[in-house]
């Protein structure tokens, strides 16, 4: 099993599927409308996002017109955008972050049935943004640091804190997403070829032989573990 499998825990009961009818299916839907206490128009507009993201545009596009000092819900295209685009520009000399300032566009777009490329104003200031304050990385975990968060997970001695431990090195040398790590099965991890160029040993991401591929749909992505630093050959 594979460690993401290992860490749940034990199915409940199984919700009943919902009924095949045409009617079935309307009561269906409107009890989760009534639930969600959202008006029926533009409901399916807005679960073109998660219900995550739809939490925090609500917020930002809040926020929005709460810097502009008046509603945007019926304005012109044109009159959103230059209210918009004050908003962006007053939030950078603010100490707004990048991601702030995308979200507050983005959530406009959202809430009011816009594309960003009508938006002109605004999708300019935002590339003004960008190109003023460009995106960083965010300071990076030491080996060291790594190491010792690993350590104090297999102290535990708990099975699950001890898979833990090894998604952490792992993720540390080869720098996959985490769900990536938790789909691993030992299969995939692959010790150095007998007389190879190379003493380190790989991971198999997305292997061929599943039907599983990565986002940018590629398969049998094998990634060296320590290729930073190859004396670290810790497994």
């Amino acid at each position: 099993r594979s460690w993401a499998a290992r860490r749940l825990p034990p199915a409940g009961p199984q919700r009943p599927l919902a009924g095949n009818g045409r009617a079935e299916r309307a009561q269906d839907r409107e009890a989760a409308l009534t639930a969600a206490g959202e008006p029926a128009s533009g409901y399916l507009r807005r679960r073109t996002v998660k219900p995550l993201t739809r939490r925090r545009y609500i917020a930002a596009f809040a926020a929005v017109e709460h810097a502009a000092g008046h509603r945007l819900t019926g304005l012109s295209v044109s009159e959103v955008d230059k209210a918009l685009d004050s908003v962006l520009t007053d939030g950078f000399f603010a100490g707004d972050t990048l991601t702030q300032c995308r979200y507050k566009l983005y959530a406009s777009t959202w809430a009011l049935d816009l594309h960003a490329a009508q938006l002109l104003l605004s999708s300019r200031s935002l590339r003004g943004f960008a190109c003023e304050v460009p995106d960083t990385a965010r300071d990076p975990c030491t080996w060291e640091e790594t190491l010792i968060c690993s350590s104090m997970l297999m102290m535990t001695g708990e099975p699950l804190a001890i898979l833990a431990a090894a998604a952490l090195l792992l993720q540390f040398d080869s720098y996959p997403r985490p769900a990536e790590i938790l789909r691993l099965l030992k299969r995939h991890i692959c010790p150095p070829a007998p007389g190879g160029a190379t003493k380190m040993w790989s991971l198999i991401l997305y292997p061929s032989d599943e039907a599983e591929a990565s986002k940018t749909n590629v398969q049998d992505d094998t990634v060296g573990v320590g290729n930073q630093n190859p004396k670290r050959a810790w497994l």
